[in-house]
C-alpha cells in the first residue's frame, strides 16, 4: 500500500487533495501514457471521494481539538499500484485496505464440487460478475447434457438486473434482497394495477416517468401534484422543502418483490442453510489449505491460474474421496428358436441394472 501513486492527468484532482489536506506519494511522472493509468472516474465520484477526504481530516483521532492531517483515503479511482497495476484496494468492515483480488468461484451443493473458478478486479461490487458467471457456468453445464435450475448466492450479489436476467433464462435465484431494500413504504399503499401509490391523505402518487442515477441504475418516479400538496396540512412533515412528495423505486421493484418472497419462505430458509453448509466452507477451504490467503505472482492472468490450480487440488481430493454407488448388472440372452443356437444366429439381449 504504501507504493501507490497518483494517477496521471490528474494535475485539477492533484489540487483539490492538497486542497483537502491529504498527504499522497509523489505523483509517477515518468509512466508511459499508453500504459493506460490515467484517472477515468467521472466526476460525481470524485467528487464524493474528496468529500470523503475532508470528513477523514476533520475526524478528530487524538487529544480534543487535534486533527488527523496526515490521514489518506487511497482509491482505485485516483491511485494505482505500479509494482501490479492489475491489484485493486480493497477493504471489508473490520479489516484494513488490501491490494487483491477477487476470486469468482461457482460450486455444486450436491457434492461440493467446484464447477467454476476464475480470477477478477477487486474494485467491483460482486453483483457486477454474476452475469457472466451465469453465461460461463450454463455453457459448462450444457456441454455436459446438464442444465441449471437453481443458484444460490449471498446478499452481495443482490441486483434487480441480475434477477431479471436470472427470470428470463429460466433460473430461480435464491439470492437474499440486498439489506437496504425496503418492500413497503409506511403510509402509502401501492396500486399495482394503475401503477400508483396512494398518500395517507388519499391523494395519489402516479408514475410520472423514469430516470438514471449518475452511477447508470434505473429507477421509477412517482409523485403527487403540487395543488394537493399544497393545500395538505401534512405537508410540513410530509414534504417540507419540496413542491410535493416524491417516491423513487428501483424500475426492478417486481423481480425485487418476487426475490424477497422467496427469500422469507420456508425454502428460502432451507436453501441458505445449504448455502451457508455447502458453499462458504470451499471458500474458507481455499484460504485456510489451499494457498489462496495470498498471491505469489503479478497480473490478472497469474492470479487466474493459481485460483484454477487450488480449485484442481481441491476438486482431486474430492473425487478421491468419493465412492460411487455399486451397480448390478443381470445379462439374460432370449433366444429366438432353438435351431438357432447352434447356427449361431442372432439372440435379443436384455440388460437390467439395479443400483
Amino acid at each position: 500500500m504504501e507504493s501507490l501513486v497518483l494517477k496521471q492527468g490528474a494535475a485539477s484532482v492533484e489540487n483539490r487533495l492538497q486542497k483537502a489536506g491529504t498527504e499522497h506519494q509523489d505523483v509517477n511522472k515518468e509512466a508511459n501514457p499508453s500504459s493506460g493509468l490515467y484517472i477515468t472516474a467521472p466526476e460525481h465520484q470524485l467528487k464524493r471521494l474528496e468529500r470523503r477526504w475532508q470528513r477523514l481530516n476533520e475526524r478528530p483521532t487524538g487529544a480534543v481539538g487535534s486533527t488527523n492531517e496526515k490521514a489518506q483515503l487511497l482509491s482505485n479511482k485516483t491511485h494505482y499500484s505500479p509494482h501490479d497495476p492489475d491489484a485493486r484496494v480493497s477493504v471489508k468492515p473490520g479489516k484494513a485496505r488490501k491490494l487483491n483480488y477477487h476470486c469468482s468461484m461457482a460450486v455444486d451443493t450436491a457434492k461440493g464440487v467446484i464447477s467454476h473458478v476464475r480470477a477478477d478486479f477487486a474494485d467491483g461490487r460482486d453483483s457486477q460478475h454474476l452475469p457472466s458467471l451465469v453465461m460461463q457456468v450454463q455453457g459448462r453445464l450444457r456441454a455436459n447434457g446438464l442444465l441449471m435450475q437453481e443458484l444460490l448466492a449471498d446478499a452481495g450479489y443482490s441486483n434487480g438486473s441480475n434477477y431479471h436476467m436470472l427470470e428470463l433464462q429460466g433460473i430461480t435465484g435464491w439470492i437474499p434482497v440486498f439489506g437496504k431494500y425496503k418492500p413497503e413504504i409506511a403510509g402509502f399503499p401501492y396500486d399495482k394495477e394503475h401503477d400508483r401509490y396512494t398518500c395517507p391523505m388519499g391523494k395519489p402518487l402516479p408514475f410520472m416517468g423514469f430516470d438514471r442515477t449518475a452511477d447508470g441504475r434505473l429507477l421509477k418516479n412517482y409523485w403527487a401534484a403540487p395543488a394537493d400538496c399544497r393545500q395538505c396540512a401534512s405537508k410540513p412533515t410530509c414534504a417540507p422543502k419540496a413542491r410535493c412528495r416524491k417516491i423513487t423505486r428501483t424500475a426492478y421493484d417486481a423481480q425485487y418483490q418476487r426475490a424477497y418472497a422467496r427469500q422469507n419462505s420456508r425454502r428460502g430458509k432451507r436453501m441458505k442453510k445449504l448455502r451457508q453448509s455447502t458453499v462458504e466452507p470451499v471458500f474458507g477451504s481455499l484460504v485456510q489449505h489451499y494457498g489462496l490467503r495470498k498471491i505469489n505472482v503479478l497480473g490478472k492472468s497469474g492470479a487466474h491460474k493459481v485460483m484454477l490450480l487450488a480449485a484442481i487440488a481441491f476438486n482431486l481430493k474430492k473425487y478421491m474421496k468419493f465412492k460411487p454407488t455399486k451397480s448390478v448388472i443381470m445379462v439374460t440372452a432370449l433366444e429366438k428358436e432353438r435351431q438357432q443356437e447352434f447356427r449361431g444366429g442372432p439372440f435379443i439381449f436384455s440388460l437390467l441394472f439395479f443400483n
